[in-house]
């Protein structure tokens, strides 16, 4: 497993990236718990995840080719006043 190797890194706010061997959830639970970020490729080997991986990826199509705006929530300066924007959703950024 690939950990060991990690252990003498500092990953923490890096990416790390793995091929489909390495797409297991331990290793994904080490790399959030060092305060890093994971990118895994997911293949065949792995079904029940390709496909909730595929339908998230469906749904957010669905959703973006629909929306005429895009509603973005944060927090504004120190106040912590909760703040509501309506921003329209580029075409172009709709997935297809």
């Amino acid at each position: 497993m690939a950990i060991p190797l990690l252990e003498g890194c500092d990953i923490a706010g890096k990416d790390v990236t793995g091929d489909a061997l390495l797409t297991q959830r331990a290793l994904a639970r080490y790399i959030v718990k060092r305060h890093a970020h994971y990118h895994f490729t997911v293949k065949g080997n792995q079904p029940t995840l390709e496909r909730d991986i595929a339908l998230l990826f469906e749904t957010r199509r669905i959703q973006c080719s629909t929306a005429l705006n895009a509603t973005l929530t944060g927090t504004r300066g120190q106040s912590g006043a909760l703040e509501h924007r309506k921003r329209p959703l580029p075409h172009r950024l709709a997935l297809r």
